[in-house]
């Protein structure tokens, strides 16, 4: 689950890692594609999420589901934006 504030407001919503803890050594990923259009504006996560700048913080809590991450040890967990306007299709298998 991801927390944040949306106008004085905690919000949380929950996304699906679409990494594998055997294949990035204890980094989970997670696909945010920010499509606002007047036929899907985007939500109160997304402006959130597309409000951050760097050095902010972002809270996020236990994963759902059979998904199972190993602790790296003194490690920290840091974020990485990557946005773009025209987002090609990701397969996730």
């Amino acid at each position: 689950m991801l927390h944040g504030l949306c106008n004085g407001e905690k919000i949380s919503r929950p996304y699906t890692p679409v990494s594998l803890d055997k294949y990035t050594n204890g980094v989970a990923e997670l696909l945010y594609k920010p499509v606002p259009s007047s036929n899907y504006p985007r939500g109160k996560m997304g402006n959130y999420l597309m409000s951050l700048n760097e050095g902010d913080q972002l809270t996020v809590s236990g994963l759902v589901g059979r998904i199972s991450y190993t602790r790296i040890n003194n490690a920290s967990v840091e974020f990485s934006v990557r946005l773009s306007f025209s987002t090609p299709p990701y397969s996730v298998k």
